[in-house]
């Protein structure tokens, strides 16, 4: 790993980007010409920002590996086994259009709940958590109590990582 990076460009930005120019700028530069010194200085502070080029860099890789392990975990909700036929009955995968899936009037049958209560709380806070992180009802949307469980977890995680942030600023 270690040879890897020694041969690597962003081993070479590194270099640049770490050394200690100010002890160099005033080791070469006289004293009466102070002026030079904070003008190289003040150069040297712009080769530094090559290092947001690879925080960049490795920020959209981690990004790309979220977006594939949370698609990875939210299939395997809808179909446990991989092949359609494990695929469960209400889920986004196996496009079910039954209206008792999200629709309170039809989970009513004879003024009894046709669902556990561990459904409807499910539900509820499904429904409530994504109205308020404004996440909207989009195209593809949890049709069974794994996947609004997934979907609960994933949108409060999404919401305490931009709190979190936006408390840092």
């Amino acid at each position: 790993m270690a040879v890897n990076y020694l041969y690597s460009t962003q081993f070479c930005f590194d270099v640049i980007a770490n050394l200690p120019y100010d002890l160099i700028a005033f080791g070469w530069i006289k004293d009466s010409n102070i002026n030079s010194a904070l003008y190289v200085l003040g150069l040297t502070r712009t080769v530094k920002m090559i290092r947001v080029v690879w925080v960049l860099v490795y920020f959209r890789k981690q990004e790309q590996k979220l977006h594939a392990g949370f698609a990875c975990m939210w299939f395997s909700l809808a179909c446990p086994h991989g092949t359609p036929e494990s695929c469960l009955s209400p889920s986004w995968v196996s496009g079910s259009t039954d209206p008792s899936v999200v629709s309170v009037p039809a989970l009513v049958s004879n003024g009894e709940w046709t669902c556990s209560e561990w459904s409807i709380y499910v539900q509820s806070l499904y429904w409530t958590v994504t109205t308020m992180t404004t996440t909207g009802y989009g195209d593809i949307t949890a049709k069974n109590d794994g996947e609004r469980v997934f979907a609960l977890f994933t949108m409060i995680i999404g919401v305490l990582f931009y709190a979190y942030v936006s408390g840092l600023f």
